[in-house]
């Protein structure tokens, strides 16, 4: 009988940890696998998996809308996003315990400083175009402060490649990836979606 009632336990316990992975809240992070050759490089470059991240807004005619820096700064729906990654893989979800905005304030800056805002192919920290995870970070950084600064980006482990694609390749100058996210402790790992 003990036996039973631990296993219910644990059922329970694993079918709430499940749908919470999947209840996305404003201000949650998402991490994919984009698919493109650059892409994989970057994933390679920077030891993570993920080459792209978006930012949960809130929600417009009943579906989740996220917002990414791929071409102009604009937002999509969460299928839409997720139907841009490598197919089988899973997205990863990152929440802050320190994120307390709402989606309406969150609708609000978005729509009024970034929407719009070029791509930015040769990933400067310090101009007016933004890239993926450079957009997560400063457009989270104005509701949980100056927590995500940049680091000196490395290109070294593919310099062939970033040398034929950018001029100049911005080593040691400041940026992030997805994958500083991922590992950021300004984070949590919610849970993966399929």
């Amino acid at each position: 009988m003990k036996y039973i009632y631990n296993s219910l336990i644990l059922l329970v316990f694993l079918s709430s940890s499940t749908s919470f992975a999947l209840s996305l809240r404003p201000g949650d992070v998402i991490l994919i696998e984009l698919r493109c050759y650059s892409c994989s490089i970057i994933a390679d470059e920077t030891d993570s998996r993920f080459s792209h991240s978006g930012v949960v807004i809130g929600k417009q005619n009943n579906q989740i809308q996220v917002a990414q820096a791929f071409g102009a700064v604009h937002t999509t729906r969460l299928e839409n996003f997720l139907n841009q990654r490598v197919k089988g893989t899973t997205a990863l979800v990152l929440r802050s315990n320190d994120f307390k905005a709402s989606a309406k304030e969150l609708d609000f800056e978005f729509n009024k400083f970034w929407k719009g805002i070029p791509f930015d192919s040769n990933f400067t920290w310090d101009n007016d175009k933004l890239y993926c995870s450079e957009f997560v970070s400063k457009f989270l950084e104005v509701f949980l402060g100056p927590v995500l600064p940049p680091k000196p980006l490395d290109f070294s482990r593919n310099w062939d490649y970033w040398s034929m694609v950018m001029n100049p390749v911005p080593q040691g100058k400041p940026g992030n990836s997805p994958g500083a996210l991922e590992r950021s402790t300004v984070f949590f790992h919610v849970g993966e979606i399929d």
